[in-house]
């Protein structure tokens, strides 16, 4: 009885189990990766030594497995160059990752694009791109499927502890796409996280947002894309520094650091904005002869989340104060998806705010343009510190259809509510309040990019620290500003000097 119980495992055992196969192949040459890993076979890692290789056109079409992916990456971290323009193309692959290259190129449409492909990860590379003409545009990573397909096969692809450096030419850097026939798709539970976004601009119209998911006519496609755990540094070059454009989505736990425009949830439903951290620092910059600064958060759409988000010294107002909820130009029932829905039922929730130029407004017509006020949305229990008027009422009419409760609000030197108020809805306290504890959920170059964790940073690696000025003193020393938090000063851009 024991051996045929024993001969019904090892059966078993030899039906169910699969051998992890692959070759690790070490890569000295251009020429030899672009004949190898076109054939990568399941559980394959391909090692590219140090030194330049010119990877334009690359394409991929093959597949690895959960449990074997095949693996492109750099022997020793960001010391394989990719220098040549032309981006990497990954066709219906699947489990193909990319880990530790340094993609320094000129001019070219984009380092990566993936058309229905699904479970690729680009991961602890580092991105920048030389701008070599005027109008030139690209999008640096394009996550989707060929254009007039009916379906989109794209999904499950995660873009982790990146650094891209810099992007001065026009098109989005990050974008989560789909297919645009009929009846189409989006690309769906990708994920984006780690990363390091350090310069966007100069400032655009459109067309610019660092990170954006989905497009207008995909708008209603549930993509639950997640954006966490991102560092985003002077990304100024579109009103939209993350432009949500689809359904189910979550951008939670970013840091945003001068960053002059907002998060914005431009189109979809159902999308969640939490634990984000935003720091204005004070930036302000000059466009079309008026001025702009640093944002927080824009609604439209419904059934929307806001909470437990942290902004400070946000400079921005009327698009880009801390919470805008503007008028719109649509109900959220009709089907002409380029146009500004209304906020409806949207909740923004124990969120605090310290020291913005604008903390909440509501009710902007766009000269007249925008004529659908906001309905049925919250806010409540939120916490305000401030220096200016708090909340400003573009017309009376568009505050009608929102709830304020439980909301706590501490006024300094030329502060004010901003509107007539009840002891119900706005409590106005007589000390400064205890402020959240964010520290943990800073994100820096410590962790996120592709040298989160490590012990020693290399030199030429830039290192700045967010500094919360909430909690810090300020000194003017021979006409500069510098900062100092728990012992240590830093300088306006938040690097450590000596004291």
């Amino acid at each position: 009885m024991k051996k045929h119980i024993l001969y019904i495992v090892l059966c078993s055992f030899v039906l169910f189990w699969q051998p992890v196969m692959g070759k690790t192949h070490l890569i000295t040459t251009a020429s030899q990766a672009k004949t190898a890993i076109p054939a990568a076979l399941p559980g394959d890692t391909f090692l590219l030594a140090d030194g330049d290789y010119a990877l334009s056109w690359l394409k991929i079409k093959c597949a690895g497995t959960e449990q074997a992916p095949i693996v492109i990456k750099a022997k020793n971290l960001l010391k394989a160059r990719v220098v040549q323009a032309g981006c990497i193309t990954l066709e219906n692959a699947a489990y193909v990752e990319f880990h530790g290259l340094d993609f320094d190129m000129p001019a070219t449409s984009s380092f990566f694009k993936l058309q229905g492909a699904h479970h690729i990860r680009i991961s602890h590379n580092r991105f920048q791109m030389s701008v070599d003409k005027e109008g030139q545009t690209s999008k640096w990573i394009l996550v989707g499927d060929i254009w007039e397909n009916n379906t989109c096969a794209s999904g499950y692809n995660r873009i982790d502890h990146n650094l891209f450096l810099n992007k001065a030419d026009g098109g989005a850097l990050i974008v989560i796409d789909g297919a645009h026939g009929t009846p189409g798709g989006i690309s769906v539970h990708d994920r984006i996280d780690h990363n390091i976004f350090r310069g966007n601009g100069p400032r655009v119209a459109n067309e610019k947002e660092t990170v954006r998911i989905g497009v207008s006519d995909l708008s209603m496609d549930t993509a639950y894309t997640v954006v966490e755990n991102n560092l985003f540094e002077d990304c100024d070059g579109d009103p939209e520094v993350v432009s949500v454009k689809s359904c189910c989505n979550i951008v939670r736990n970013n840091t945003f650091r001068r960053c002059l425009g907002t998060l914005c949830l431009r189109h979809g439903f159902g999308n969640t904005a939490e634990g984000n951290l935003f720091f204005g620092e004070g930036k302000t910059a000059m466009y079309e002869e008026g001025v702009i600064g640093c944002g927080g958060i824009r609604v439209y759409g419904k059934d929307h989340v806001i909470r437990d988000n942290y902004m400070e010294d946000l400079t921005g107002y009327k698009w880009d104060p801390a919470i805008a909820l503007t008028n719109g130009d649509a109900t959220n029932s009709v089907s002409t998806a380029a146009k500004h829905f209304l906020p409806e039922n949207v909740v923004i929730s124990g969120n605090t705010f310290v020291r913005c130029a604008a903390t909440l407004e509501v009710g902007f017509t766009n000269n007249d343009k925008y004529s659908k006020k906001p309905k049925s949305c919250r806010f409540e229990d939120n916490l305000i510190v401030a220096d200016t008027q708090a909340v400003t009422i573009h017309t009376a009419m568009s505050n009608t259809n929102i709830v304020y409760a439980d909301n706590r609000i501490y006024l300094e030197d030329k502060g004010t509510v901003g509107m007539n108020y009840t002891a119900s809805q706005f409590t106005l306290l007589t000390e400064m309040p205890s402020l959240p504890d964010i520290e943990e959920r800073l994100m820096t170059d410590r962790n996120a990019g592709p040298f989160a964790g490590e012990q020693d940073i290399p030199d030429g690696v830039e290192q700045i620290i967010p500094v919360p000025s909430a909690r810090s003193q300020k000194y003017l020393i021979n006409g500069n500003l510098y900062i100092k938090y728990k012992e240590t000063m830093y300088d306006v851009q938040g690097k450590v000097v000596d004291n």
